[in-house]
């Protein structure tokens, strides 16, 4: 079995290429603002989701990066998921 396992970013020494698309997010732990950059040319859709399944923000952007505002949402771990190109990736966000 060849198992490969990545967070955002594909290792471009791998056998086989995961799908998805390279991310990054910044900083975490955030306290007021969120950054979101992406290589993506065509923009991006994410959700910021509370730990029990609940949507708590939509934002689609059209560049490959944009700024969130997080100073309304109660501290504690939340999940951000970015949509781009058929794909859904999926990162853990603390909010102070």
């Amino acid at each position: 079995d060849n198992i490969s396992v990545f967070k955002g970013v594909v290792d471009p020494l791998s056998v086989t290429e995961p799908e998805g698309f390279e991310y990054a997010v910044f900083p975490n732990p955030a306290d007021s603002k969120v950054n979101i950059e992406t290589m993506l040319k065509n923009g991006f859709t994410l959700r910021i989701i509370s730990i029990d399944g609940r949507q708590i923000l939509i934002h689609k952007s059209e560049e490959s990066t944009t700024s969130l505002s997080v100073e309304d949402l109660e501290a504690g771990v939340y999940i951000l998921e970015l949509k781009a190109n058929g794909h859904r990736q999926y990162e853990r966000l603390v909010i102070e």
